[in-house]
């Protein structure tokens, strides 16, 4: 069973709920977690960064004040990665 993130603004997501939302210039439906946003996905560093700009907005000015850091970015490499820091992020202020 996936990990479920519980938000303040809109109840839970599952991984899969999770990329179809915020990854669905990506193909969402047949992202795996494993799949590395620029080697698999051919993600484009524009392309990242309106992720992280949908992410941010709809956890940080919407709900918690989720801030994804630059610094944190560079770790981010697959889609189980940036989920899991979410996740993480979002337990932290709950």
């Amino acid at each position: 069973m996936g990990r479920v993130l519980n938000s303040r603004c809109g109840g839970s997501a599952s991984f899969h709920s999770f990329t179809k939302r915020y990854m669905g210039d990506f193909c969402a439906d047949s992202i795996t977690e494993g799949q590395s946003f620029v080697d698999d996905l051919g993600a484009a560093s524009m392309e990242l960064i309106e992720l992280v700009d949908k992410i941010e907005y709809e956890f940080g000015e919407r709900s918690i004040g989720l801030r994804i850091e630059d610094e944190a970015l560079e770790d981010l490499k697959t889609v189980r990665d940036a989920v899991d820091y979410v996740f993480d992020l979002v337990a932290a202020a709950g």
